[in-house]
């Protein structure tokens, strides 16, 4: 299976930090100093993040992002989906966007559906409060 790409932790370990902090923005450097990740590389994330609707933010001199909803309703898919949209699969031929040309041949296929579906129903019920307590 694959693994969590960069793109995926980076997003889920910069929203935990909004997580942590909601009674004021934060701003994006400094989430890339308390998770030592890359300004440019969050400017990127957070542009995704903002325009799913994740996060929101405010500018200014005490300006940031901050969590567009409260942690318990933002859920692992949906960072996942704002920053991956194929989401996170099981074997290449179980991306949302790619259809294998052994689909019909391969029996192994049927098997990697459900990995599949297993795995984007637990990040489907893991919010980000879940992994915040």
């Amino acid at each position: 299976m694959n693994r969590l790409n960069t793109t995926i932790r980076y997003a889920v370990r910069a929203v935990l930090v909004l997580a942590s902090h909601r009674d004021n923005p934060i701003s994006i450097k400094e989430i890339s100093e308390h998770e030592d990740l890359s300004v440019k590389y969050l400017e990127q994330l957070f542009l995704k993040l903002r325009k799913a609707g994740l996060v929101k933010s405010v500018r200014g001199m005490y300006g940031g992002y901050f969590l567009a909803r409260p942690p318990d309703k933002i859920s692992l898919g949906d960072v996942i989906k704002a920053v991956q949209p194929n989401g996170v699969y099981a074997a290449p031929c179980t991306r949302k966007s790619k259809h294998c040309i052994r689909e019909k041949n391969c029996s192994a296929h049927e098997y990697w559906e459900k990995l599949r579906a297993l795995l984007d129903d637990f990040f489907a019920s893991t919010t980000l409060a879940t992994l915040k307590d």
